[in-house]
């Protein structure tokens, strides 16, 4: 099947976002369902929340948040309790205790390497970037940890770093930061479905499958429309807010 035969799930994101890997996970369980899945394709695009976040960051989470919220610590764990129960309830455990903040801009590059290889290892490459920072505790800036992550993609350590340290896909990256803001995305996941449909944040796996059950029928009867209708729910936003 033809990569024009496949409906697509577009998906801004960034790897620091908690309710993206949340949202991955629920879009996956969805599509275990979903009786013509073999017909859907799934591409992930950058959007960066923080990219002030320096290079060499080593900073805890915890004191990332409390910075940027102007609250204290002790609050800022009370809110990661909240998401916490999100992932445990789609079967993911993280480890927001010993999270490293990380600038994720060279992860995305990770990201956009795997999806020269195709949808399938782009999403892979994403499960293992998510998986690094919050189950792992990884700083995913670092290069070691980037070569560890794509050498288990296939790539080998001389690709990935020259990806990381030549800047590559770094056009790629802002494409996607374009045509976020031509749409008007200011909050992440966002999945767009056949470009018509979309989930704005975490919905319930209900809502994902009748959305995709209606971009799908719409998109084999080539039905187009107008407007994109949008969906909201739990999502991450450029000033640190995840609720």
């Amino acid at each position: 099947m033809s990569h024009q035969d496949k409906m697509k799930i577009e998906i801004w994101s960034d790897i620091a976002c908690p309710f993206c890997f949340i949202g991955k996970h629920q879009l996956e369980k969805v599509l275990t369902k979903f009786p013509h899945a073999e017909f859907i394709e799934t591409s992930w695009k950058t959007f960066i929340l923080d990219p002030t976040i320096s290079a060499d960051s080593q900073q805890s989470l915890y004191s990332y948040l409390a910075t940027v919220k102007g609250i204290e610590i002790e609050q800022v764990k009370k809110l990661t309790q909240h998401i916490n129960q999100r992932a445990n309830d789609v079967g993911l455990k993280f480890d927001f205790d010993h999270s490293i903040v990380a600038n994720t801009l060279n992860a995305h590059r990770l990201s956009h390497l795997a999806k020269t290889k195709g949808a399938e290892l782009q999403n892979k490459a994403e499960e293992l970037l998510f998986t690094a920072y919050f189950i792992e505790s990884k700083d995913i800036n670092n290069l070691d940890v980037l070569v560890e992550i794509g050498t288990k993609l296939g790539f080998d350590q001389l690709e990935v770093e020259n990806v990381i340290q030549k800047k590559k896909f770094t056009k790629d990256i802002e494409a996607d930061g374009q045509e976020a803001i031509a749409l008007g995305i200011n909050v992440v996941p966002y999945f767009l479905f056949n470009k018509q449909l979309a989930i704005s944040g975490v919905q319930t796996e209900e809502k994902i499958l009748e959305t995709l059950e209606t971009a799908y029928q719409q998109w084999k009867n080539k039905i187009t429309t107008k407007d994109t209708t949008t969906i909201k729910g739990s999502s991450c936003s450029l000033d640190g807010h995840c609720e």
